[in-house]
């Protein structure tokens, strides 16, 4: 009898202590830094998709109304587009300095645009174009060669320039994160507009860790539109709040999913004589297959 009384409580204290434990476990195992992070003998194939749906209603007087709807133009002029693109990075050996070569490789881009009905399908220059260079051991990527008929000096030139200095598009704390935990990121944004300079916005992305789970990590994402202040832009007006999912292969130090749709509204002074306002709604999604 004394031995099952003496059992009792050790066997309570075993069950605390164990408890204890597994809780301590558990919390180490939800920490996590996150860095994103190319890696030797692998290839990255990636599938992206990006829709928008835009509405442009026209504040004016009479006769420039009358000028745009001679021209065909149904008001409010609606405009679908969807761009599918597909690309590979594939990487090399490590060399004896700790960098390694990569190959980009750009499948068929083919743009569909509707404006008022009307549907257009253009292949895009950079489809089928070929970029070598290497990572260096900061894992920042160095262009040696870009191959491509379609591609302008130009063209390179900004893709040389963008590719080397846009490495990560998401920028991570250093510090490791855990459920709960939050941080900001913030992206800069040109819409080109037709006979107008292009509208500069920056995107300012709240990333939320909601679980990790099997070597996954999974965010919630909020998107707020504001105008890049920058730059001179007094005549534009953008505001937008927008939504969104990613998720983390932790052992891949690599983003392979991401889905997010965009709605924002944009007043344009083009003239003492009119005004546009646009409603926009992008939505982008991204899919990545390592092996």
């Amino acid at each position: 009898r004394y031995q099952q009384a003496e059992q009792k409580p050790m066997t309570k204290n075993l069950t605390f202590i164990l408890l204890i434990l597994i809780s301590i476990t558990s919390c180490a195992q939800e920490s996590v830094v996150f860095k994103t992070k190319f890696k030797p003998n692998k290839k990255y194939q990636t599938q992206l998709k990006t829709t928008s749906h835009t509405e442009i209603e026209f504040i004016a007087d009479q006769q420039i109304m009358d000028r745009i709807k001679s021209q065909g133009i149904e008001l409010p002029m609606i405009t679908e587009s969807e761009t599918n693109m597909t690309t590979d990075i594939i990487t090399q050996n490590l060399d004896e300095k700790g960098e390694f070569p990569a190959t980009m490789e750009y499948g068929k881009m083919i743009s569909t645009t509707t404006i008022s009905g009307k549907t257009t399908t253009e292949e895009k220059p950079y489809s089928g174009m070929k970029i070598l260079g290497k990572y260096d051991v900061e894992n920042k990527f160095k262009v040696d060669t870009i191959i491509g008929d379609k591609v302008s000096q130009q063209m390179r030139s900004v893709l040389k320039t963008t590719l080397e200095s846009v490495q990560q598009t998401i920028k991570f704390p250093e510090k490791p994160m855990k459920v709960g935990d939050k941080f900001n990121s913030e992206i800069p944004m040109s819409i080109p507009m037709e006979g107008m300079n292009p509208i500069s916005v920056k995107i300012d992305m709240e990333y939320l860790l909601t679980e990790i789970k099997n070597g996954k990590a999974f965010f919630d994402i909020k998107q707020t539109v504001g105008l890049d202040m920058s730059q001179e832009q007094l005549n534009v007006i953008a505001s937008g709040t927008g939504t969104g999912t990613s998720e983390f292969d932790i052992k891949e130090n690599y983003l392979t999913k991401y889905k997010s749709e965009l709605p924002m509204d944009m007043t344009i002074k083009v003239n003492e004589r009119m005004t546009m306002k646009m409603k926009m709604t992008t939505t982008s999604e991204q899919n990545v297959v390592i092996e």
